[in-house]
């Protein structure tokens, strides 16, 4: 099953953004594609990965720009 979540504002601080021209520590895109609870795709709706899924008939949530940490841990917890 492949899901298209579009219309978000997604925070990505992997190493292949420092890539990117104009990035640094991270990028906002908004579009992520995931695949059998895997994401497979972090970037804009116009990518080709985007694309493809739709036409392969993926279901699409549109999250009406809330924020989008994927992969984020928060390390900062209080365990008592």
């Amino acid at each position: 099953m492949t899901t298209i979540f579009k219309g978000a504002r997604l925070f990505s601080s992997t190493a292949e953004d420092s890539d990117r021209p104009g990035t640094t520590s991270g990028s906002f895109y908004n579009c992520m594609v995931i695949k059998d609870d895997v994401i497979v795709h972090v970037g804009q709706e116009s990518d080709a990965v985007v694309q493809e899924a739709r036409k392969a008939g993926a279901t699409e949530i549109d999250l009406e720009m809330h924020l989008v940490v994927p992969g984020f841990i928060d390390s900062h917890t209080h365990i008592s």
